[in-house]
Formats: structure tokens, sequence, C-alpha cells
């Protein structure tokens, strides 16, 4: 009988072995998962992205965010971001995600797609309507390349 509950517990301590290093990514490689290194660009407080295109920038590199229409709540409106400093910046990925300080406005996260004529990455966002009546948008751009990634920020209000 006593031999009967030692394996019963040197089974239940393997099975909690195997479920903990599974759920940390430990098989197949998986905890081999890509280092980035990040970088904050640096952008004009006072540039109004609604009016004109706003840059931000590190040593390396500079991107350029622009609305093509005045962005309002519920119409879509297109976006570009012109990146100078990366070579082949079609092999990224570019990450627009919209916010409102102290407001949960749901996930509003959109992927732009790299448009190989224009040399831009470019998209449509769509912006809710604030039920409090707030217009105030934060937009955060995650350019992810050559295992770095580089954020910039920019503030706007909607007409």
């Amino acid at each position: 009988m006593k031999n009967n509950h030692r394996w019963i517990w040197l089974i239940l301590v393997i099975m909690l072995a195997v479920f903990f290093k599974w759920q940390s990514g430990g098989f197949y490689g998986a905890d081999k998962r890509p280092v980035y290194e990040e970088f904050v660009l640096k952008s004009k407080s006072d540039c109004d992205v609604t009016r004109q295109p706003c840059s931000a920038r590190s040593k390396q590199i500079e991107v350029a965010l622009q609305f093509h229409e005045q962005p309002s709540g519920l119409k879509a409106f297109p976006v570009s971001i012109s990146v100078k400093g990366l070579k082949q910046p079609q092999a990224a990925k570019m990450l627009l995600q919209f916010s409102m300080s102290g407001m949960d406005m749901g996930q509003l996260r959109q992927v732009l797609k790299w448009d190989e004529s224009a040399k831009r990455w470019h998209g449509q966002v769509i912006l809710p309507i604030c039920s409090t009546g707030r217009r105030d948008w934060k937009v955060e751009l995650e350019l992810i390349s050559d295992k770095r990634i580089y954020l910039a920020k920019f503030a706007f209000v909607v007409k």
C-alpha cells in the first residue's frame, strides 16, 4: 500500500514539473524567444498631427506620422508613416495604438501595411466616440525591425 502512495506522489510531482515547464514555454525551443532592444524616439510636444506630419527621431532613425484627413469619431481616416534611417523597412512591422488617459476605450490597435511604391506605411483608422465627450487622444507608434523596437508617442485632439 505504501508503494502505491509513493508511485502516486511521484507521478503527481512529474506531472506538475511537466505542467510548469510547458507553461513557461520551455518545450520545443520556445524559451529561445527573440530579445528586442527598445528605443524611444523623441517628438515635439507642440506638433499637431491633425494639421501636419509630426516626426520623432533618435540618432539612427526618424519616423513621420501623418493623418491625411481630419480625424473624427466613427469615421475612417487614412494615416501614413514614413521612415528614414532604416534599411529594408518593408521587412519590419508597424503598429499604432490609440488611447485616452484614464479611459478604457477598448483595444484600438492598427497594423499598418507597407506600400513599396510610396515607400511608406499606411492604413485606415476608426476612432470611437467617448461617452463623456472627451476628444483628447494619444497615439503610440511601434516599429519592429532587426530585433529592435522603436517607440514614438503623439497627442492630438479630434475636432
